[in-house]
């Protein structure tokens, strides 16, 4: 954020004009009516007009004072750069289950066009970052006859603890204050999910399979590359 030099007036052409309509019944307080129209009124708003004018040209004194200090520091204007962010590519169809390579200096077109700095890949899945959160009172009560028939199908001996899948960012939005991954799993760790398109009723086997089909490299046989960070 650029540092804004001070204004030396704040006051604007309505404050001016409520001081000076203020100022009357001192000065002349037989004037009890200075409506709109009015021809002494009128005088005043000139002179309002007049004094928000010469409070504009004052209070570019610090900007003329600051650019003539940089002058004298031999520091000039510099040349305009593009921004730079991280951004998030996915198809517009999710019937596209084939990977797309972009390669360095593609445009995409966007409400604030971009090009790509490197080689990009883009694949059929959705990274979701997540964690196991522990159960609470009411979710045990809740899933307490799930839980006992997956420690007898798994054959686990002793108390189990169950989990439930929480995303770390709440409809793709992350929270202000943040989340303690460490203290609020039941693992400490952070899983992150590859999640394919969602399909219609029997063909999400199929879909699946060419996501991993994908994430696979296709038919060039080379696997992809996952970055995170």
């Amino acid at each position: 954020m650029p540092i804004l030099p001070p204004r030396l007036d704040d006051r604007s052409f309505d404050d001016l004009l409520e001081d000076l309509l203020a100022r009357i019944p001192a000065h002349t307080p037989e004037w009890t009516h200075p409506r709109l129209g009015d021809p002494g009124r009128t005088l005043l708003e000139l002179f309002a007009w007049l004094g928000d004018a010469l409070l504009y040209r004052a209070n570019l004194i610090p900007e003329r004072q600051r650019l003539v200090f940089l002058k004298l520091l031999g520091q000039g204007l510099r040349p305009a750069q593009p921004a730079t962010a991280i951004v998030g590519l996915g198809f517009a169809q999710a019937t596209e289950l084939e990977g797309l390579t972009l390669a360095a200096g593609a445009t995409i077109k966007a409400p604030v066009p971009f090009e790509t700095l490197a080689e990009t890949t883009v694949l059929p899945i959705v990274a979701e970052a997540c964690y196991k959160r522990p159960l609470d009172e009411a979710d045990s009560a809740r899933l307490a006859e799930v839980i006992d028939g997956l420690q007898r199908v798994h054959r686990i001996d002793g108390a189990a603890r169950g989990y439930l899948v929480a995303p770390l960012f709440e409809n793709g939005q992350a929270i202000g204050e943040g989340v303690d991954v460490f203290a609020a799993s039941l693992d400490h760790a952070l899983w992150l999910a590859l999640l394919a398109p969602a399909a219609r009723p029997g063909q999400q086997a199929a879909v699946n399979a060419a996501a991993r089909h994908a994430l696979g490299g296709g038919d060039s046989g080379g696997g992809a590359l996952l970055s995170v960070g």
